[in-house]
């Protein structure tokens, strides 16, 4: 509920798709947003390699995808699923806390974690 309150206004009305990572330390606190990726009405690309590189660089313990449906519908696609999937087991292999992949709707989100997708 937190990451939604930080984005959807920022969101709210956008026509492109935008993916940021939120880093986070040992007790959860932010320590970096990044924006990732800009794309298309439908569909944007984040790199998990990119990823795990800004962790590293940070120090960062754990991390949250946030990223908007210009639709307005947060249902996740095959290709959400499929990129959280990738996601996390490259955390595994890093040792890293992947959190939460958010996605944000008109008014509405789906959170990965609260609906036991992660």
């Amino acid at each position: 509920l937190q990451v939604y309150r930080r984005f959807h206004l920022r969101f709210k009305g956008m026509k492109k798709e935008q993916v940021y990572l939120l880093l986070l330390d040992n007790k959860n606190r932010l320590i970096k947003e990044v924006l990732l990726a800009e794309g298309g009405y439908n569909y944007c690309h984040a790199s998990i390699r990119e990823i795990f590189a800004l962790v590293l660089e940070e120090s960062a313990v754990g991390m949250i995808i946030v990223h908007n449906h210009p639709s307005g519908d947060s249902s996740p696609s095959y290709q959400d699923d499929s990129f959280t999937q990738q996601l996390k087991k490259a955390a595994e292999i890093f040792s890293s806390r992947f959190l939460d992949h958010i996605i944000v709707g008109n008014d509405c989100y789906i959170s990965y974690r609260d609906s036991e997708r992660l």
